[in-house]
């Protein structure tokens, strides 16, 4: 029943306890590594981003919890309809055809939104778990507050492919969709010396947090490309 609460119940940081769990990005990469996470893991907990929902339903792999908190990005935009898996995860500023969709099988995370902060200030205390920077980064962030016993990344790039320019997965539905910026930056790679990104800060942040959560427990990306995220062991999908 606490699932279904509108806000997180204390006893979620107990969900994972001993459990695997996968966190489902939206990079390219993942055209590769999803379909390598389907056989051979013990039933792990799948946290998906809400830009992964098709490639996942396509998979016939259905996420236990869905993050979506981009106040832009629709339901409509990134699944398929009636596709509705487990329980959504939102933010107060989350596009409203999330809570929509999945009605009383969704809770909602505090973030950083200057009402919610002067609501703090008053006593109307934040949520445990916060609403960061993107959906992969919270999908991530909330895979830890579950105290899951291990994180397997998947999809987690944070650097475009091509040349910069290529955002998301063909088995996305989303792969017309491309980020076009006047400076891309050189972090570096998972493969290589460096790779070019638009995502600047979602790449610092996302690592410099996988480099706390592997001060805890074993955190592993499994990558065929991508911007290199501190702390975290890299797996290729050939040595899977």
């Amino acid at each position: 029943a606490g699932y279904l609460s509108k806000r997180l119940p204390k006893d979620w940081s107990t969900i994972g306890e001993g459990c695997l769990a996968i966190v489902v990005g939206a990079g390219p990469s993942l055209d590769i590594t999803l379909p390598l996470i389907k056989n051979g893991l013990n039933r792990p907990i799948i946290v998906a981003t809400d830009s992964s929902l098709t490639a996942l339903k396509n998979a016939d792999l259905n996420p236990d919890f869905v993050i979506s908190i981009d106040p832009e990005k629709s339901y409509e935009s990134c699944s398929l309809p009636g596709y509705t898996p487990g329980i959504a995860v939102l933010s107060t500023q989350s596009h409203p055809s999330w809570a929509k969709q999945w009605g009383n099988s969704c809770c909602y995370m505090s973030g950083r939104v200057v009402t919610e902060d002067w609501l703090a200030q008053r006593g109307i205390v934040k949520t445990k778990l916060l609403a960061i920077n993107n959906a992969g980064l919270t999908a991530l962030a909330f895979a830890d507050f579950i105290n899951t016993s291990a994180i397997l990344t998947i999809g987690l790039d944070l650097a475009g492919g091509n040349h910069g320019e290529q955002r998301y997965a063909e088995i996305t539905n989303r792969s017309h969709i491309q980020t076009i910026s006047t400076q891309y930056h050189k972090i570096p790679g998972n493969y290589e010396t460096t790779v070019p990104t638009p995502f600047l800060s979602d790449w610092e942040e996302t690592s410099n947090y996988c480099q706390e959560i592997s001060k805890r427990k074993m955190l592993i990306n499994l990558n065929d490309r991508g911007a290199k995220l501190s702390g975290a062991n890299l797996i290729h999908p050939d040595q899977i």
